[in-house]
């Protein structure tokens, strides 16, 4: 069942083709409404949903326990198909009865009410001279709560054949409408022909004339069954009901079966009790110790696999194949168990975990176990909430998350790895109770899990969400997403003595050497894998890998460009260089040769998300509108948030076009994307959409309206700098985490206000932060210093992103008259974002003279 906490979670939205019926829920066995219909799963936040996980049908949703059996949609329509193929089928041959009972077991089989009963009356017609296929029709009926269309058929069935199933069948469909006098002449068989197997269908007759209150009919019944079955009268049960109406003889008092029976037993078990209690209680402590021995030697255990793929393990040298993402209960028994993964890779050894509970307070202690060999798994407590007041709902569920063990122990669970039920019966006058859930966590195809653990960092903690990316890298070393999870979870130091061990393997691969080497430069041990590479690349100077990444970690820009020129050349280049080229050119102004590199890149890793970027970017720098559309429409078919991206990206590109007609149909089109995932159109997103158009349109009043309407801080911020309100925009500075590029738009824009003492602040808090980065983050500190040895040509060639360059660069001018003029001409290249600071750079680089 679905689930949020925080109003964050899982849950169903909408209703369509809701079909209901009175039947026998097949989880709870009542005697309920039964409702099916067409929904869909929605990732939740604050309880909007926010991305579809998948359509779904419902299917028997009981109105008392609320279980229900849900089906993907996708399989619920193919199913449907085959229905409709079935029927197609029947109707084509109307009077073959094989054909007609394939087409109503298919109805059956997806619960197709509105099939069925289109279905049923043709059949009828065609084929009521079928006496066993009227019996199904009578029968399927009958499950859909038709009791009289049922009863029909069967009377029909019973002209066409009558024997004696068919008359059983019907006696007891009138029977279950309290209609005895009607059932009796159909049960006449049995009693005629002596049938003692047949017998119950008598003592239900019996029964009812019971609770109408008709003793001498009831007894007369209650001797036939005895003249059929003799040994009935063996049933005490039955002689305490034939004796009830022996005892009513000539009046009309209604007796109820179900009462006397349960007297009768609550009777014989007092009295059973009083003989026994002596020696029950000196067997209840044997018993007891016998119970929780057994206990422990059957203690049950759910092996979980927290990984995609499958693998198998072994449990005190028994092997276990584990399916991707599953729950599998087993029964080992309390003490030590040895685990080993079968084939491991390196870096996962064998360990042995021990199982063990209080010998005296087993039976009573509810103890759940969960063993994860991977250690990757990620489990949700959840407490779920039931409120027996009509007029005040049930609080959401509260979750808590673990991973990143071997083995898990909890106590108090009462629904493991199971759904809950919708609703509880309860003898506690409290006006609220709850019940624990524990479950696996699993990815899907809206949300990943690498992006379920950083959201979950703060209920799992840094320490658990760093094992488990750890051990997904170690089990699936190929699943590079989790790379990102290990470097924001992970200290330097930790992360570069992991990252060595994948680094060592062959093949090379590229992700995990990117990952270490911006782990060894955030360890401040630039000359130490600047080395390392040299000497792997001197040792096979053809490996096109290690020329890019020998490269990547070269102080030297001229010899990073020459490496990754020539990884790119012949056969096989390597596609992280073109991408690294993209970047070099597009941070210096040379557009063109950034797009060329940039369309090599990407049709070399298509699905590479920061390449796509950097393709979008080189096409805007370069003039390439149209090229740009083409790639903005195709990438709209990706899942979101990213197809989010490229319809606003797209509404950008036609507003600096100029085709406001298209703006307008695109900004439709986002609005109807967000109604499919489930989300406001009028939502936040649609109004920072239209405060970036109106700013790149050149109406930054207009911009900073819509902006200051809006919650988030960071969106405030823009505003007050768009309207110089440096008051304002310092106060939103104490919200969100200031970065280094939010003091320099301050300091720009309280230089170009004359506040020099704000302008100053923020400069030194900028400049502070840029000399903990990057060694071109460092290059640039040192330029606005104006301490720097660096010259000014190798300054403008740094990397960084152009935006976040041209910001750097615009700074560094102002703090240089003599290298003014360079910075600003490159600045105003990489200018060429007309959103914001696009106007902010502008003013700026034109109200300063150059030499």
């Amino acid at each position: 069942m679905p689930g949020v906490v925080n109003g964050c979670g899982t849950w169903y939205y909408g209703k369509k083709n809701v079909q209901q019926y009175q039947g026998v829920c097949r989880a709870c066995n009542r005697v309920t409404t039964l409702t099916s219909y067409d929904t869909r799963l929605f990732v939740v936040f604050l309880f909007i949903p926010v991305f579809p996980l998948g359509r779904k049908r419902i299917i028997e949703d009981c109105a008392a326990c609320r279980r229900h059996h849900a089906m993907a949609f996708g399989d619920w329509e193919r199913a449907n198909r085959r229905t409709q193929e079935a029927v197609e089928a029947y109707r084509r041959s109307p009077t073959d009865p094989t054909l007609a009972e394939e087409a109503v077991g298919a109805c059956l089989g997806i619960r197709s009410v509105p099939a069925f009963l289109d279905l049923a009356p043709e059949i009828e017609q065609q084929l009521a001279s079928n006496a066993k296929t009227m019996c199904l029709l009578a029968a399927a009926y009958d499950l859909f709560g038709h009791i009289q269309d049922s009863e029909r058929l069967l009377q029909t069935a019973l002209q066409s054949q009558d024997d004696y199933d068919t008359r059983e069948l019907l006696a007891d469909c009138l029977l279950r409408q309290d209609r005895h006098h009607e059932a009796q002449p159909y049960l006449q068989h049995i009693v005629d022909e002596g049938i003692p197997d047949r017998v119950d269908l008598l003592y239900q007759l019996a029964q009812g004339y019971q609770t109408k209150g008709e003793h001498e009919k009831a007894l007369a019944v209650f001797q036939q069954c005895e003249v059929v079955n003799p040994g009935i009268v063996e049933d005490a049960v039955f002689v305490r009901l034939r004796d009830a109406s022996t005892d009513h003889l000539g009046t009309h008092v209604a007796v109820k079966p179900a009462d006397v029976a349960n007297q009768m037993k609550r009777g014989a078990a007092f009295r059973r009790f009083t003989k026994v209690a002596a020696v029950v209680l000196v067997l209840a402590a044997v018993a007891y110790g016998a119970l929780a021995w057994i206990q422990g030697l059957r203690r049950e255990v759910f092996l979980v696999n927290g990984l995609e793929r499958a693998y198998s393990v072994r449990l005190n040298g028994k092997t276990h194949v584990l399916e991707p993402q599953s729950v599998t209960k087993l029964r080992p028994g309390e003490g030590d168990i040895e685990v080993a993964i079968v084939d491991a890779p390196p870096g996962i050894a064998p360990e042995t975990v021990t199982i063990r509970t209080a010998f005296l307070t087993r039976p009573f202690a509810k103890r759940t176990f969960v063993l994860n060999p991977d250690r990757a798994a990620i489990l949700r407590r959840s407490r779920i909430y039931y409120s027996s007041s009509t007029s005040t709902a049930a609080p959401p569920a509260t979750h808590s998350f673990i991973g990143g063990q071997t083995l898990h122990q909890f106590s108090g669970v009462d629904h493991a790895f199971e759904e809950p039920p919708r609703s509880i019966s309860t003898d506690s006058h409290a006006k609220r109770v709850s019940r624990e859930g524990l479950y696996l966590l699993s990815a899907n195809e809206q949300v990943a899990m690498p992006t379920m653990i950083l959201g979950l960092l703060d209920s799992l903690g840094k320490d658990a969400a760093s094992r488990i990316a750890r051990q997904h890298l170690l089990m699936e070393p190929q699943r590079y997403e989790y790379l990102r999870v290990l470097g924001l979870t992970t200290e330097p130091e930790e992360l570069v003595a992991f990252l060595r061990t994948g680094v060592a393997q062959h093949p090379l691969e590229l992700q995990w050497h990117r990952a270490y080497q911006s782990a060894m430069e955030d360890s401040e041990k630039q000359q130490e894998v600047e080395r390392e590479y040299e000497t792997m690349l001197a040792k096979d100077r053809h490996n096109k890998n290690l020329m890019y990444l020998a490269g990547r970690v070269s102080p030297s820009i001229d010899k990073a460009v020459t490496l990754f020129r020539q990884s790119t050349e012949g056969d096989s280049p390597c596609p992280y260089s073109f991408y690294a080229l993209c970047g070099y050119y597009l941070g210096i102004g040379q557009f063109r040769e950034a797009a060329e590199n940039a369309e090599k890149a990407i049709k070399l890793l298509p699905n590479e998300r920061e390449i796509q970027w950097y393709h979008r970017q080189a096409l805007l720098a370069d003039g390439q509108q149209e090229r740009l559309l083409a790639v903005l429409q195709a990438e709209q078919a990706a899942p979101a948030p990213w197809c989010l991206t490229a319809i606003e990206e797209e509404a950008y590109v036609r507003s600096i076009l100029g085709e406001q007609a298209k703006v307008k149909e695109v900004i439709g089109r986002l609005e109807r994307r967000l109604k499919e995932l489930g989300l406001d159109p009028t939502s936040e997103r649609i109004r920072r959409l239209e405060a970036e158009l109106a700013y790149a349109a050149g109406n930054p009043a207009k911009s900073a309206k819509i902006l200051l309407e809006l919650p988030e801080p960071g969106d405030q911020l823009i505003a007050h700098l768009i309207d110089g309100d440096l008051a304002a925009a310092e106060k939103d500075l104490q919200q969100p985490r200031p970065d280094t590029h939010t003091h320099l738009l301050l300091y720009l824009t309280a230089t170009s206000r004359n506040e020099r003492d704000i302008a100053e602040r923020h400069l030194q808090s900028a400049v502070d932060l840029l000399a903990k980065g990057t060694s071109e983050d460092q290059a640039f500190a040192g330029a606005i210093k104006g301490d720097s040895r660096m010259p000014i040509d190798e300054l403008l060639r740094q990397h960084q992103i152009p935006q976040a360059k041209a910001i750097l660069l615009t700074t560094a001018g102002l703090r240089n008259p003599a290298g003014r003029e360079q910075c600003f001409t490159m600045a105003r290249k990489l200018n060429y974002d007309k959103r914001f600071p696009h106007l902010l750079l502008m003013q700026v680089l034109a109200s300063q003279p150059v030499n």
